[in-house]
């Protein structure tokens, strides 16, 4: 049976390190990885609200920022040479 195991990440050195293990740990099974990322807006403040709205300037910055650093990821996780049953 086909394991499918769901890795957060932040775009930090430990989350990197984390998709490494998972990949080393789980070589010899069939693997589906499942990348999930959650961001906050910069100069978010609970002094000024609790949520940040699709469409204001500092969500979309961080949205932004957010999908470049996944696209980075992704070519990074390119290059780790995965086995072919992950």
């Amino acid at each position: 049976m086909k394991k499918k195991i769901l890795l957060p990440t932040y775009f930090s050195k430990n989350a990197r390190n984390a998709l490494k293990y998972a990949s080393e740990l789980y070589k010899n099974g069939k693997v589906d990885f499942y990348l999930i990322n959650s961001f906050i807006a910069q100069n978010y403040s609970l002094d000024n609200r609790m949520v940040s709205e699709q469409g204001e300037k500092c969500y979309e910055a961080s949205k932004s920022r957010s999908k470049r650093e996944f696209l980075k990821l992704q070519k990074r996780i390119e290059l780790l040479k995965a086995p072919q049953n992950h």
